[in-house]
This record gives C-alpha cells, sequence and structure tokens, in this order.
C-alpha cells in the first residue's frame, strides 16, 4: 500500500470524525512494516498496539470466519512468515481506537 498526501489526509479526515477502517491480511514483517509506515502518514501522533483476545472490541470483527481463527491462534496458511496471530488497534490523540 502506498498513499498519497490527499489519500492520507482523507483518511485522517475520515478516520478522527469516528469513521473505521479494518485492515487484514498481512504475510510477513516486510508487509506489516509498510503498513506501519503508511499509518504514520495518516495519524502521525497515532500508535498501534496490540490487544488481547478478550478485548471489548474483538466481537466486532465478523465471527464467521476470523474470529474462530484467531481464538485458536491458527492463522498461517502461507508458512513460517505469518504463524503468529497479532490483532491491533490505532490509538491517536485522546485515546480513541
Amino acid at each position: 500500500m502506498v498513499l498519497g498526501e490527499i489519500e492520507a489526509a482523507t483518511l485522517r479526515e475520515y478516520l478522527t470524525r469516528g469513521g473505521f477502517w479494518m485492515i487484514d491480511d498481512f504475510w510477513g514483517s516486510f508487509e506489516w512494516s509498510n503498513f506501519e509506515g503508511e499509518m504514520k502518514k495518516i495519524l502521525p501522533e497515532g500508535k498501534i498496539v496490540d490487544i488481547p483476545k478478550d478485548h471489548p472490541k474483538v466481537p466486532v470483527i465478523p465471527r464467521e470466519f476470523f474470529y474462530p481463527f484467531f481464538m485458536s491462534g491458527s492463522l498461517s496458511i502461507f508458512g513460517q512468515a505469518n504463524v503468529v496471530t497479532i490483532l491491533a488497534l490505532l490509538l491517536w490523540i485522546g485515546g480513541s481506537v
């Protein structure tokens, strides 16, 4: 993912007004690093934090596919680059999720 200035500004406005954006499917540290860098364009003051499986936001995630696999820790279908299941939220000014 590569965001231009207008895309980053538009997403920032959407998210800071209460918008929701679910991003899925990182296969390894290279893709995750790219995502972190692009998120800094959108919310430079934001912080990505891991959340536990019992976090109150977890039930919001669609259960039909993702949730059962997340709870079992078994999402790796493409090898060792993604054997750890991680769920994270982006927090920004005021601790909003």
